[in-house]
């Protein structure tokens, strides 16, 4: 699933929001202007699940978070 970072920021305010994890990757896309630091609920809900590249992300079948500093 790919979100924006300014979406992903109010992750926890969704229904079951870890539920999202055990049926796929989340890969979050950064925003121009979003540079806030997570809130503490967010860092509790993501912290042991962050991956650092597509490859790692691909080794598992869900429930890993990769942030993606796309450009156009």
């Amino acid at each position: 699933m790919v979100i924006g970072f300014d979406a992903f920021l109010r992750l926890t305010q969704w229904h079951q929001p870890e539920r999202l994890f055990e049926l796929a990757h989340l890969v979050v896309i950064a925003r121009p202007g979003y540079n806030d630091p997570l809130p503490e609920s967010l860092m509790e809900l993501v912290e042991h699940r962050r991956v650092d590249s597509v490859e790692t992300l691909m080794q598992r079948p869900c429930g890993a978070i990769c942030r993606c500093n796309c450009h156009r």
